[in-house]
């Protein structure tokens, strides 16, 4: 727990990170929620439900869950933004991937830069809210940055 929850603060602030991303459905549209990064090291450190450790990973991850009800008691968003999408399944693919779909409706609903196909960056930049990592489905909470 210790480990991973460091982890995550080394990626933060190797990265720059103000916020990261993560979709909620919620009144029938999907709703980008931006939290803290801090809140997410408190969710590890509490060994929270909505993150988890795959079995021989030294990482956490985020759970395939997009209720409010699930996600909210853990994760308090700073921001939460309406988006024109219905549900994370009709998520549009970007190269191939939901996941970075995910990056691309957070950029363009925020009228963001979207930087996250450029290597070591975070996926998105915008001139409010600051660098924006975008976390969707079992999206892990660390990833290997030489910045």
């Amino acid at each position: 727990m210790k480990r991973g929850a460091t982890m995550v603060k080394t990626y933060v602030r190797k990265m720059g990170i103000d916020f990261f991303a993560f979709p909620i459905e919620k009144d029938g549209f999907v709703h980008i929620a931006l939290v803290s990064p801090d809140m997410i090291v408190k969710a590890i450190e509490d060994d929270a439900p909505i993150v988890e450790r795959r079995k021989g990973e030294l990482f956490y991850r985020m759970r395939r869950v997009y209720s409010p009800i699930k996600v909210l008691p853990y994760l308090r968003p700073v921001h939460l933004i309406k988006t024109d999408i219905d549900k994370v399944k009709n998520m549009p693919e970007h190269a191939g991937l939901k996941a970075r779909g995910f990056e691309i409706v957070v950029a363009d609903t925020l009228n963001a830069i979207h930087s996250g196909d450029k290597l070591k960056a975070v996926d998105v930049i915008d001139t409010v809210y600051g660098r924006i990592e975008c976390k969707i489905g079992g999206g892990r909470l660390y990833w290997a940055a030489n910045k």
